[in-house]
């Protein structure tokens, strides 16, 4: 049970505050902007972004100190504003040493050694005692920034998801509930440092008359999910900017979580940031965000309540860029912040992105486990909150998995030790050693196999017409000596209408047989393919099974066992194969076409090659078409090849030929 709380409840807590607002500004995507001459490249938008910090060039030459003095009066309807010292320099005025705290919350700080601004808003005061939407300055510089006290202000929010996932499943069973009510969870240090912002048309928008309502209607201590929701999207909606630079950014926290006298864990997270930039932040809508040499590093502690042995593990990751584009969830936002979720009569509710991501690298207690030369997800088609389009890719991919092994190994050489006493007893102890023991052996069998590390790549293209029905997959995938796939699919699904038609009434249960029954009326087969491509994999493949196979104890090894331990690997191929042919035999009374399939299969086991499965039907072929037929197929199988347009080939390896 402690185990499952570890997996379930850290990450929730760590993910929802920091992974979750940076993975909005994650992966990196090809695109061009326009200037004031043409298009620029991507690369040279980049620059001038990052230029804004390295090296700012004013709107207005000097920074005026009336216009700064300004700024700070502003601000002081709203906040508490403490400046150590207003100065007129000869580079431009600028405000040292500046603190801005709430009224109502002065735990929560923001501090800035350097702050300077350029045409700022002389009616700044007056448009926010009007609750006007107002823009503070044409640009904002500050150096040397940091927020304290985000520590309070996350445990108010993480309190208040607890209290409302309490209340939304009121009907779990007693031992789940009672779970819940044992942990005591706290962010015991959050903090945020940033070296140098500047920002061009920082706008503060006007929180809109029916999110006002909503707001004023639940309260500030209202702790349901559709209040915490409404809060992060009233968060979203507050601001938009022209650009938005910062350099030198780091973002930490330190988290406990005690599970009442049965786990405790504690975890500090950190994420670093050389360069981090908007270009166009509308709301909820980002034109474009970039992020250069990001780094995350976590290390967590955990162990049985009271006990001073712990478990550590430790994670890191880096990436070289992040850029997404075209991040667009206004419609959506503007919805959570009244407390509601659009309903199917807006299609157009989301488009979350088109990401990349180069110079990936991902590490587990110190050692590699994944890297890639780039990745690539597009999320900008959806209708409502079904996607359209779903694109992925990832190149020059590598996997370590002797770095899984090591992390299992360790985890299990400690978890004996730190589990409650009354969850593990000698007999449980005795199991754990085994499976320590046995999971060595898998290291050094990867190892001696060349699957310690595995270099790969794949593509992904899913896309469906929600007007016509239409879909068509199409993904490839490629492991270094071993072996490659092609998948293509096409079908006829339900439209975006019939989905809609399914829609419940308000406070009525969704019907999940009346989905059932759309797929099984709608959806029809065009065409789908497979292609397999043996680079090694198959010998490899029967090397691992003869090997795992003596990691079963002589006492524990039955005859099948006992055969794979004392057949070598390329004996145990040409026994598969056969076993193939054999069943191949008995097929031929019942369903004489499947013969030739399955003895294509049994080529691709012996011999490697191709191997190529596909159905192309002369006419889409759904549930009536099947029916139609079933008769006849129960006469004559032939059909119901002749129905989908069955064939299946191997291909012999070049190699082989000559």
């Amino acid at each position: 049970m402690w185990m499952r709380l570890w997996r379930g409840n850290l990450m929730l807590k760590f993910k929802s505050g920091l992974a979750a607002i940076l993975m909005t500004t994650s992966m990196l995507s090809a695109c061009q902007t326009k200037g004031d001459n043409g298009p620029i490249s991507e690369e040279a938008r980049i620059q001038a972004l990052y230029g804004m910090t390295t090296a700012p060039a004013a709107k207005n030459e000097q920074a005026d100190i009336t216009e700064l003095q300004a700024l700070l009066d502003g601000l002081a309807s709203v906040f508490t504003i403490q400046t150590e010292a207003v100065e007129d320099e000869t580079t431009g005025a600028v405000a040292r040493n500046v603190i801005i705290t709430g009224k109502d919350s002065p735990e929560l700080a923001v501090m800035i050694s350097e702050l300077r601004a350029w045409g700022a808003n002389s009616e700044l005061s007056a448009a926010i005692a009007a609750g006007d939407t107002f823009t503070l300055a044409q640009r904002l510089d500050a150096r040397g920034v940091s927020v304290q006290g985000m520590d309070k202000l996350s445990n108010k929010m993480v309190d208040g998801y607890m209290g409302a996932m309490g209340s939304a499943m009121s009907g779990i069973s007693p031992d789940v509930q009672a779970e819940l009510s044992a942990m005591d969870q706290e962010f015991t240090d959050y903090t945020a440092t940033i070296g140098h912002i500047v920002a061009d048309d920082l706008t503060w928008h006007a929180l809109p008359d029916d999110a006002r309502a909503f707001m004023q209607s639940k309260g500030e201590e209202e702790e349901d999910i559709a209040s915490i929701l409404a809060f992060f999207a009233r968060m979203n909606l507050a601001f938009s900017a022209d650009a938005i630079s910062f350099a030198d950014m780091r973002v930490a926290a330190d988290f406990n979580q005690v599970v009442e006298d049965q786990m405790s864990q504690d975890a500090s997270i950190a994420y670093t940031i050389g360069h981090f930039a908007y270009d166009d932040l509308d709301r909820g809508d980002i034109a474009f965000a970039v992020m250069d040499n990001m780094n995350m590093d976590m290390t967590m502690n955990m162990g049985a309540a009271g006990e001073e042995t712990s478990l550590l593990m430790s994670q890191a990751s880096h990436y070289d860029r992040f850029i997404v584009e075209d991040f667009q969830t206004t419609t959506l936002m503007q919805s959570l912040a009244i407390g509601e979720t659009p309903d199917m009569s807006v299609r157009d509710v989301m488009n979350l992105g088109n990401w990349r991501s180069y110079g990936i690298s991902s590490s587990l207690n110190g050692k590699p486990y994944f890297s890639a030369d780039e990745s690539h997800m597009d999320l900008r088609e959806w209708s409502w909150f079904i996607p359209s389009k779903i694109s992925m890719s990832i190149t020059g991919g590598e996997f370590h998995t002797t770095t899984f092994v090591d992390y299992f190994t360790t985890m299990m050489n400690t978890v004996a030790t730190i589990a409650p006493e009354d969850e593990m007893d000698a007999q449980d102890a005795q199991d754990l050693a085994a499976i320590t023991k046995a999971t060595q052996q898998v290291g050094e069998t990867l190892v001696a196999t060349d699957m310690d590390k595995i270099a790969f790549s794949f593509d992904f293209d899913g896309v469906w017409n929600p007007d016509t029905g239409a879909f068509r997959l199409d993904a490839s995938g490629d492991v270094v000596d071993f072996m490659s796939e092609t998948d293509s699919l096409s079908m006829i699904l339900p439209t975006y209408a019939d989905f809609q038609a399914l829609a419940p009434a308000e406070g009525e249960a969704f019907d999940m047989d009346a989905l059932g029954r759309l797929f099984a009326d709608k959806t029809k087969l065009n065409n789908y393919s497979l292609a397999l491509d043996d680079n090694g994999g198959i010998a490899k493949l029967f090397t691992l099974v003869h090997e795992f196979s003596k990691l079963v104890p002589a006492e524990e090894a039955d005859e099948s066992v006992m055969m794979l331990q004392n057949t070598p690997p390329d004996q145990l191929r040409e026994t598969m194969q056969g076993l193939v042919r054999l069943g191949a035999m008995q097929l031929n009374s019942e369903f004489p076409p499947a013969v030739s399939w399955v003895n294509s299969f049994a080529d691709f086991i012996q011999k490697g090659g191709k191997f190529e499965f596909s159905l192309s039907p002369s006419a889409p072929v759904g549930k009536a078409e099947i029916e139609g037929t079933e008769a006849l197929f129960r006469d004559d199988p032939a059909v119901l090849v002749d129905l989908f347009g069955v064939s299946v080939t191997q291909i012999p390896d070049e190699t082989e030929k000559e």
